[in-house]
């Protein structure tokens, strides 16, 4: 009799176990200054395992990479030299990640949380804000590149990077 309640509760554990969200569509881009002009980019192909629940958002789980072969500004030499070994070096390291690593608040409408962002060998950990509503979740948030260890001592490149993030899911 106890093996059937024990084996009775974890089936009803499983059932509410939340599932991951679905990705429909993602837009990863960023802008940058370069000789004092904007330069637009983006990455494709995101992977994502999103658990994220607007009204248990206390359980939520949020890991996502995009190849970083995928960079792309409108310019194919730019691109080219992008993924070589003083930018993003693509070949000894193919992913940039982002990975939940605690709870999240809200404030305003507005939730915040630790990230780990995973650019070349380095890990950092930030702060990033983000909305989710109607399954849009956005965020914009800026790194230092050189942190990261993206593109070296610059005069004309600026050091500040702001990344947006759209992920419509289903």
């Amino acid at each position: 009799m106890k093996l059937i309640i024990i084996a009775h509760f974890f089936m009803l554990f499983e059932l509410k176990a939340q599932q991951p969200l679905k990705i429909k569509s993602s837009n990863i881009s960023f802008v940058i200054k370069n000789a004092g002009l904007k330069v637009n980019g983006t990455f494709s192909d995101l992977v994502a395992s999103i658990y994220l629940d607007e009204n248990n958002i206390s359980e939520a789980k949020i890991s996502a990479s995009v190849a970083s072969k995928t960079i792309q500004t409108g310019v194919n030499a730019r691109d080219k030299h992008l993924k070589k070994e003083d930018y993003f070096d693509v070949e000894n390291f193919p992913l940039i990640s982002l990975n939940l690593v605690n709870k999240i608040t809200k404030k305003e409408g507005i939730y915040y949380a630790n990230f780990e962002l995973s650019i070349k060998k380095t890990k950092k950990v930030f702060i990033i804000p983000f909305t989710f509503s109607n399954h849009v979740l956005k965020s914009s948030f800026e790194i230092n590149r050189r942190n990261f260890d993206v593109g070296g001592s610059s005069w004309i490149l600026s050091d500040f990077v702001l990344i947006n993030i759209d992920i419509l899911t289903e």
